[in-house]
This record gives C-alpha cells, structure tokens and sequence, in this order.
C-alpha cells in the first residue's frame, strides 16, 4: 500500500526504458467520502494492465494497491472473492481474513487462488450466475462465456 500524503500515488510503472509513468490522483475530499461509506474501490485499467485496489488508513490517508495484470479488464467482487480477466485468463482471488479480522490495518487481504486459462476471448465484463459460476462478456466472439471444470 503506498501512503500518499499529497492525495495522490504514482504506482511504480513496469520496470522498462520506455514504461510511462502511471498517476493516481484523488479528488479533495475522496478519503473523506471513501470512509464516511465504509467502502473500498476494485478497478482495472486495461491501457496500463493494472488492478487497484483503494481505501483509507486509520490516518485518513489513501491506500493505494496496485498489480499489474496483462490487458485486464473484467471485475466482480462480493465480501470474499474477487474475479478479474485478463488477456488470456480469468483469476479468481480469495479474502484471507476471516469475518472481523485485520490485517495491518487492512480488513481484507485477497490472493490469488485460481487462474483459468481461456485463451484470448476479450473479455469485459463478469458477473457470478446463482450456482457461484462467473459469467462473462467474451466480446471478440460476441457472446457470454463461463468456466468448466474439466
């Protein structure tokens, strides 16, 4: 998490010569409104392949998590589990913490627990269907998708 006393972060950009650096920066008054809420954010960007992940810290300042993930795009959290795509696979991230827990402040620590190899299918969008099954938006083929098993 990077402690951002200016409102905003520069998340590191892939080490490369020519990686640009990537910004974050908060509108006045966001922490306030992200705590107030008692809620964090899960985005991707696609354009820099990275999942955030934004909340607040006990001071009040903007916590800023990010991990970069080619061409991601598609997200759907609940409570315990995040599903994300990107360009070839669809993960599937598990909160470690148990109800009430924290952890260095944090009260939720998701890791990656699956990644479904689907080939490059562009996806956008997951939702989870009622049997706990993601389903998907796999825009290059112009349908909906989901994951077997086998």
């Amino acid at each position: 998490m990077n402690d951002t006393p200016d409102q905003s972060a520069a998340p590191e950009a892939d080490k490369g010569a020519d990686a640009p650096r990537l910004e974050l920066s908060a509108s006045r008054g966001f922490e306030t409104w992200l705590a107030g809420a008692g809620v964090s954010l899960a985005f991707t960007t696609y354009q820099a392949g990275k999942l955030f992940l934004l909340g607040v810290q006990p001071s009040g300042r903007l916590s800023v998590f990010e991990r970069t993930f080619e061409r991601c795009m598609g997200l759907h959290a609940d409570r315990n589990t995040l599903w994300m795509s990107s360009i070839f696979q669809m993960w599937r991230f598990e909160n470690a913490l148990e109800a009430g827990q924290m952890q260095d402040s944090y009260d939720a620590v998701y890791l990656p627990q699956v990644a479904y190899t689907t080939g490059d299918l562009d996806i956008h969008d997951v939702m989870v269907g009622k049997d706990g099954k993601p389903i998907f938006c796999a825009t290059l083929f112009n349908c909906l998708g989901t994951l077997r098993a086998d």
